[in-house]
């Protein structure tokens, strides 16, 4: 009877490793690869092979790759969100059709938005010239600034996220850290604000590290101070 239950269990956890590695991962793996630049698991993918053939020297083994594919892949989206300025080149190499116009950034409006994201984002209105004829575009949520609070944040809050994202937006316009992309043949148009090399409060990757960091750690160090305190309590 017991060997008949150990058998029926070790099946049940055979059936959940296969829909998990199988199915599960990677079903997940193709949303999160189709919602982000397909150029970036492409470099990952090249990468990981020739780090595979390079390091490890031995024959495939298909869930050593994956997991190195997958290790790879979060580090360059990581490196990719922190960085607009890898932002738009990427985007240059992919669109060679898309080419650089001369343009000005007439207004933009900050404004708050809550729910689960819980940021400030900048709509952008700008001009831009082609063949002395001026047209004129919108950007939504061209720029962002992020918050780090796992669960809300206060009126006063967001009210300051709002003044920072202005203080920077104004910055950038002022010191006209921005460039406008056209493609003619369709008359589409974008504009990438701003192109630094580094940028925090707009990078997602860097606010789900925080986020995750804040989840684990607080319980993490709430444990240890109580078990400190338990401890000297027993002392006494």
């Amino acid at each position: 009877m017991n060997f008949n239950n150990q058998n029926k269990g070790y099946g049940w956890k055979k059936r959940s490793d296969y829909m998990v590695s199988i199915i599960i991962f990677p079903l997940f793996g193709l949303v999160i690869i189709a919602i982000n630049p397909l150029s970036m698991f492409a470099l990952a993918l090249l990468i990981s092979i020739i780090v595979y053939v390079t390091v490890f020297r031995r024959s495939f083994v298909r869930k050593s790759f994956l997991f190195l594919l997958g290790g790879v892949y979060a580090i360059l989206m990581f490196i990719y969100s922190l960085s607009p300025r890898i932002q738009y080149e990427e985007f240059k190499i992919i669109h060679p059709h898309w080419k650089e116009v001369e343009g000005n950034i007439s207004k933009f409006d900050v404004c708050w938005k809550g729910g689960k994201r819980r940021k400030s984002v900048a709509k952008i209105f700008y001009q831009y010239t082609i063949n002395n004829k001026r047209f004129k575009a919108i950007e939504d949520d061209a720029i962002e600034n992020k918050s780090y609070s796992v669960f809300w944040v206060s009126d006063e809050g967001k009210k300051q996220y709002n003044r920072d994202l202005k203080q920077s937006v104004n910055e950038y316009i002022r010191d006209k850290n921005f460039k406008i992309l056209t493609n003619v043949q369709t008359n589409e148009c974008k504009i990438f604000i701003p192109l630094n090399f580094i940028l925090l409060s707009n990078s997602s990757g860097f606010n789900i590290l925080v986020t995750f960091l804040k989840i684990v750690l607080v319980p993490l160090l709430f444990v240890f101070v109580l078990s400190l305190i338990t401890e000297r309590l027993k002392r006494h």
